[in-house]
């Protein structure tokens, strides 16, 4: 069991939020980013939007004087243990007391909220998925997925898996099609189109588990399936929506795009340039480098461990409000229950 701590009001800009809570995994946000940064995002979030937090974390570890000013601000949730990343991820249903399964509990019993975690994405899925929080049995192993960091011309397509799962057979990047597929059309984009990630773009192109994956989407009869793509496609293909890999493929490109944008501006300042100019690529670059976990009943929103939690805590606030539609998302994937199972 767990208590949590109200948040005390602090004059006229806070006030009992109508709308759901974001919760967050302190004990994960502080594995590798420095605490003072934390909290620092956690601040600017409830000063921004005015919304609710639940903070799930170590009351001894969470102390500072930055904390006595936030507190006023948010609600606290205790939890003693962490789940490292190093941990197996199973461990989350093990350790007792532990903030991953703390917040987990929380997101199950309070209506609309968003879940936001920074730590071992591993366990963080096996602790949504426990209990009935998988919308499909057979799709077990739930993707991450986010949108290309960098953008030209509007063109920023879904990347997934970005890291979820590594180990996985051509079944699953179907159910992970299909997943995208569904979440990119409750988004708007009414007839998404998909690629595998490859070598080249024909059909015979890849190692063996590339070439059996891409047989089953076309046997499984997926729509705008448009075959095999490269990795220069993420950047200026508009026909592609979504690009489908393993999350260990997905996790190098997600990191790559990231770098790559350092490096130009690492580059520029080396040539001295005009620093307004070099301010000015910001526009490319997508602000919410964070992913959405798929699959499951519950919103949840996974950051990069090492990166301040901001990027996160900013699309949790989007998806404050957004509804998922469940039952479809079942009814698709029983459509295709023959090649999942």
């Amino acid at each position: 069991m767990f208590d949590i701590i109200p948040r005390r009001k602090a004059g006229t800009c806070y006030f009992e939020c109508k709308m759901p809570p974001i919760v967050y995994n302190f004990n994960s946000g502080i594995l590798e980013v420095d605490k003072k940064i934390v909290l620092e995002d956690l601040e600017k979030i409830v000063d921004l939007l005015g919304l609710e937090i639940i903070v799930v974390g170590d009351k001894e570890k969470i102390k500072s004087e930055q904390w006595e000013r936030l507190e006023k601000k948010v609600s606290l949730a205790h939890a003693p243990n962490t789940i490292y990343m190093d941990e197996k991820p199973t461990e989350v249903l093990k350790k007792p007391d532990n903030s991953t399964m703390i917040a987990k509990s929380i997101l199950a019993s309070t209506k609309g909220a968003v879940l936001v975690d920074t730590g071992n994405t591993g366990a963080v899925g096996v602790a949504v998925s426990w209990n009935g929080g998988l919308i499909h049995p057979l799709i077990k192993k739930i993707p991450a997925y986010c949108n290309f960091p960098i953008y030209y011309e509007g063109h920023r397509p879904a990347l997934c898996d970005v890291g979820s799962k590594t180990d996985v057979k051509p079944k699953d990047l179907l159910g992970y099609a299909v997943l995208l597929i569904e979440e990119l059309k409750q988004l708007g984009i009414t007839d998404p189109g998909i690629a595998l990630l490859n070598i080249g773009t024909e059909k015979g192109k890849g190692i063996n588990f590339y070439k059996e994956t891409y047989d089953l989407f076309e046997r499984a009869g997926l729509p705008n399936f448009a075959g095999n793509a490269e990795a220069r496609q993420v950047y200026f293909d508009p026909k592609i929506n979504g690009f489908i890999f393993d999350g260990f493929v997905g996790n190098q490109v997600l990191k790559m795009a990231e770098a790559t944008y350092e490096f130009m501006q690492a580059i520029d300042k080396k040539m001295g340039k005009d620093p307004e100019k070099i301010k000015e690529k910001d526009r490319y670059i997508g602000l919410e480098t964070a992913a959405i976990l798929l699959g499951t009943k519950h919103k949840v929103i996974l950051g990069h461990g090492g990166i301040r939690p901001l990027p996160a805590l900013l699309k949790a606030s989007q998806h404050l409000l957004r509804e998922i539609n469940s039952e479809q998302v079942y009814d698709t994937i029983e459509h295709y229950k023959n090649f999942l199972g």
